[in-house]
């Protein structure tokens, strides 16, 4: 075999590696898209929280008012709920 047909079966080995390469980190992004669409959401409410002082300090006397004990129980409910919702999502998108 001359070089060009040793480069030319080398590049097309290479193609075939970078297209299951790229497939495979697609899937990776795919699993990591709603954790990260969910942590923007929670940075983009955190700057609005703190670029208005005043949603600071009502935010937390409410968290005061509430006490840390309902708080705890809502949020482990809130988890719950979203747990359940995820599932049912999973079960019935496919």
């Amino acid at each position: 075999m001359n070089a060009f047909t040793e480069l030319a079966i080398k590049r097309q080995h290479l193609i075939a590696k970078s297209t299951l390469q790229r497939e495979q980190i697609e899937l990776y992004i795919d699993d990591l898209r709603s954790p990260i669409k969910t942590l923007d959401t929670g940075i983009s409410a955190w700057n609005f929280i703190k670029s208005h002082p005043i949603l600071m300090l009502g935010s937390t006397l409410m968290l005061y008012r509430l006490r840390f004990v309902f708080l705890t129980k809502w949020l482990a409910q809130l988890a719950t709920l979203r747990q359940v919702s995820q599932l049912l999502k999973r079960i019935f998108s496919h």
